[in-house]
């Protein structure tokens, strides 16, 4: 949602009922995305990336880390 509208509190809600509008008015079949029905906001800039608990997320970020050896904000 972030990406086409406001997330913050103020906006959230009325942001997220316009984003769903507009996609029931694209031609085609209306489907979600894994994870759009959860409308959770994006993870905060500021968060190390050992703090993600998904191991996905944990092991991409090894396998970016590893050939370089450089800490986290250098790769940022």
């Amino acid at each position: 949602m972030s990406r086409y509208c406001s997330d913050s509190d103020e906006y959230r809600e009325l942001s997220a009922k316009f984003l769903c509008l507009m996609q029931t008015t694209l031609s085609g079949t209306i489907y979600v995305y894994q994870g759009e029905e959860l409308g959770q906001k994006n993870v905060p800039l500021s968060w190390d990336p050992s703090e993600y608990l998904d191991i996905e997320s944990q092991n991409y970020w090894q396998k970016v880390r590893s050939p370089h050896n450089a800490p986290h904000s250098v790769l940022n």
